[in-house]
């Protein structure tokens, strides 16, 4: 979230009482959630390998149209920043403003890039916002993918504190970076999928533990892992671990590990009353795909296939995200639940 974003927030608190929060990764943030005449209307170059965002082709006179159009996105030196006409488009905004009509203050702390730990602990960061104002608070929580690793960015430097984490992955880093020793030495000494789970477990606690005290409802779907599932749990907490065994030796095989009996209560901490599956899809990017894939959603296609082009229906952008018309789509679901179930 941003700064800048913080004064309208408050006006709407003020006004309702009432706040959704929204909490991930870029999946919520909104990123590629563009309106989907904006890729009809204007000339982007399709991505290439290694490119996150389109590049366009804007004359003087589509910059001109375009900011008419939509105010909130500016254009410079023929590049669009859309990042709060996306803002605008996410599923968190569209809730609020479309199916609420206004009854619902919009707070989304995705962050593009980062993962869970980072996203949770946003809750903490903004002690501007009218927190005690609120007096019902709802929590859609979008747990990005387990292996990914925050921490907090000791040289950060941006104005609207939008970028005080920094993440890594358990792969090396193909660039020569100062980042590389650092993605490895996690990849070959932290990372498991036993560690992976135990701090998703971990940090939920602490998600959980503020929405106790603030008696706030909490919703939880996927962004786009569909291993967030009890089977998946148990088996990566039953892995083995080893690591410090001398090079060129095999590792021995550790047999002291969870009890089955630890291992159901671990697993038991993850609140799965919790879960909730949008048209029976066990991610929001399930959700996507079913609409454009309807007969092979589950089994033969990947979103990240669609990286550089986006889907032939525009469910999924050339950035590999959810479309706006995806963000409206997963809005109305979690419209209908949350009406159903208050």
């Amino acid at each position: 979230m941003f700064k800048n974003q913080i004064e309208q927030i408050n006006k709407d608190i003020r006004k309702t009482k009432r706040a959704i929060i929204a909490l991930g990764c870029s999946f919520v943030q909104g990123s590629g959630a563009l309106s989907e005449e904006i890729y009809n209307n204007y000339n982007w170059i399709p991505l290439a390998p290694g490119e996150t965002k389109a590049r366009w082709n804007l004359t003087k006179e589509d910059a001109v149209k375009l900011t008419e159009q939509f105010p909130e996105i500016t254009v410079q030196n023929g590049q669009p920043d859309f990042l709060f006409h996306e803002y605008n488009n996410s599923f968190v905004n569209v809730l609020c403003k479309k199916y609420f009509n206004g009854d619902y203050a919009a707070i989304n702390f995705g962050i593009a890039g980062s993962g869970n730990r980072a996203t949770i602990k946003e809750l903490h960061y903004y002690p501007d916002i009218l927190w005690n104002e609120i007096e019902e608070h709802i929590v859609i929580y979008c747990p990005s993918g387990k292996e990914r690793f925050d921490f907090i960015d000791d040289q950060y430097h941006d104005p609207n504190n939008h970028g005080r984490w920094k993440s890594m992955w358990p792969r090396e880093l193909t660039e020569k970076s100062n980042r590389a020793p650092l993605w490895k030495g996690y990849a070959d000494h932290l990372y498991s999928r036993k560690f992976e789970t135990l701090e998703q477990i971990s940090h939920i606690q602490e998600l959980l533990l503020w929405c106790k005290y603030k008696k706030a409802k909490l919703i939880i779907t996927p962004a786009f892992h569909r291993n967030y599932s009890i089977n998946d749990f148990e088996k990566c907490l039953t892995d083995h671990v080893q690591r410090d065994h001398a090079p060129n030796e095999p590792p021995t095989i550790n047999e002291e590990s969870f009890s089955k009996h630890d291992i159901k209560n671990v697993i038991n901490m993850w609140p799965w009353q919790n879960m909730f599956q949008p048209d029976g899809c066990s991610t929001f990017i399930d959700l996507v795909m079913k609409q454009e894939f309807p007969k092979t959603w589950k089994h033969n296609e990947h979103f990240y296939n669609y990286v550089g082009s986006g889907t032939p229906e525009k469910w999924i952008t050339p950035c590999a995200h959810p479309a706006s018309k995806g963000h409206d789509l997963f809005a109305q679901y979690l419209y209908k639940h949350i009406t159903e179930n208050n």
